[in-house]
């Protein structure tokens, strides 16, 4: 099987993608780890511009990359799932809380966002994170005369809400690993895929991630993959597995 993967891209909200990242190589699969934008809505145009423009199956997923401009976590994630339920003129796959079964090309797929453990409240008011939206509380309300009455307000982010995000991860990937399955792996992990995967037995597993360089090695009895950035480099290579 033939993977092409996307990621880093690090699009602005209205910035064109480069010409050349819509030339997709020779591939069965397209994967993409996550951040190719700060902003949610502009990562998935461009996830879906990609599957359109290749005809091919697309796995989507977000890093930790794409909320930092205040995307709302997890109604970003809950809608893009029921998206790609329901629209099937596109070859889009997500899951933010169960596992990807594509029977062509056939594999298993788990896409996590990444989210780390944080020790203390002052490690998270030291990182970006304690800047992250997680939920809409309530949203903007106006009455019969358009007249505002409400504010969007937002659950408040606590290193609690961080850490159950991350073992909800956690959680999944341990429940994930220990099924088996007679397709290829790929587990896709936005952002901290070191720290995740800590400890885990990953034979047989082809982890797909994020990275600020080319990424193809042996990693915990499995193996590791990104392949990072725009531009002719990045387009040109090909996972095989």
């Amino acid at each position: 099987m033939k993977i092409h993967v996307y990621s880093n891209l690090n699009l602005r909200y209205f910035e064109f993608a480069d010409p050349i990242d819509e030339q997709i190589p020779d591939c069965d699969l397209i994967v993409v780890a996550g951040s190719i934008s700060d902003n949610a809505k502009r990562s998935l145009l461009f996830q879906e511009t990609i599957s359109v423009i290749s005809k091919k199956p697309l796995v989507v997923n977000y890093s930790l990359t794409e909320f930092a401009k205040g995307d709302f976590y997890q109604d970003v994630v809950e809608a893009t799932a029921v998206r790609y339920q329901m629209k099937t003129d596109v070859k889009c796959y997500y899951h933010f809380n169960d596992c990807i079964n594509i029977s062509d090309p056939a594999v298993n797929v788990l896409t996590v966002t990444g989210w780390p453990h944080i020790l203390t409240d002052e490690d998270l008011n030291l990182s970006p994170l304690g800047r992250y939206l997680i939920r809409v509380k309530f949203a903007r309300i106006y009455n019969e005369k358009n007249e505002l009455i409400a504010q969007v307000d937002h659950s408040p982010v606590s290193k609690d809400v961080i850490n159950e995000l991350h073992q909800v991860e956690h959680t999944r990937i341990s429940n994930w690993l220990g099924t088996t399955s007679t397709a290829p792996r790929l587990l896709v992990v936005g952002s901290n895929a070191r720290e995740i995967l800590a400890g885990f037995d990953l034979t047989d597993v082809t982890v797909i991630t994020t990275a600020d360089e080319f990424t193809d090695c042996e990693f915990q009895g499995g193996r590791l993959y990104a392949n990072p950035g725009s531009g002719a480099g990045a387009r040109s290579n090909v996972l095989v597995i």
